[in-house]
């Protein structure tokens, strides 16, 4: 029997190829993390862990991207789900830390707010100095809007500069965020 986060999860999954149900092979790896009993958040959890990232548009549509310096290139804010949390939930604190903004709230693209607008299933290289091997994160992407002005730059050591970009003209740094705003629910 599944534990209620796993099928908490796993309703949400449902739901989301529901809507998405071309992804049913892409997002099968989350399928099987979820049937695990461990806690999917755990991030020392190597068979990967649920993350989350906002996808923060402004009104004239330009994204707000973060210049993540472990990795090198631009990303979405974002990051682990602290212990207690939910995926939408982490977000929206990841989304206050990363940016300096005063708050930050879900957009909801259907009728649950909890369901993301994309998963994205990606490898996380190991990081020894961590005591992390090569894992997965099964980032739940949400819509993201920011109330308040914005730092200039992230936490320090983890994240540089803070900035916008426009669709269109920085199609290059928006890459990691491309096929979320292609996505057409059905």
């Amino acid at each position: 029997m599944m534990r209620p986060i796993h099928a908490a999860y796993a309703a949400i999954l449902d739901t989301y190829l529901g809507y998405f149900p071309d992804e049913a092979a892409a997002v099968a790896p989350l399928r099987r993390r979820l049937a695990l009993p461990d806690d999917p958040h755990d991030r020392a959890a190597m068979a990967g862990h649920i993350t989350g990232s906002g996808i923060i548009l402004a009104p004239d549509g330009r994204v707000l991207l973060i210049f993540h310096e472990a990795l090198g290139r631009w990303l979405q804010p974002g990051g682990h789900v602290d212990p207690g949390e939910w995926a939408w939930e982490g977000v929206l604190r990841e989304m206050q830390e990363e940016t300096g903004a005063a708050a930050a709230r879900i957009i909801p693209w259907c009728d649950d707010p909890r369901i993301p607008l994309d998963i994205n299933i990606h490898p996380i290289p190991a990081r020894p100095s961590r005591g992390e091997g090569t894992h997965l994160h099964f980032d739940f992407q949400y819509l993201v809007r920011l109330d308040g002005p914005l730092a200039d730059r992230g936490p320090a050591g983890e994240i540089g500069q803070v900035r916008w970009f426009t669709p269109g003209a920085d199609d290059a740094e928006l890459a990691c965020v491309a096929a979320a705003l292609a996505k057409r629910p059905r």
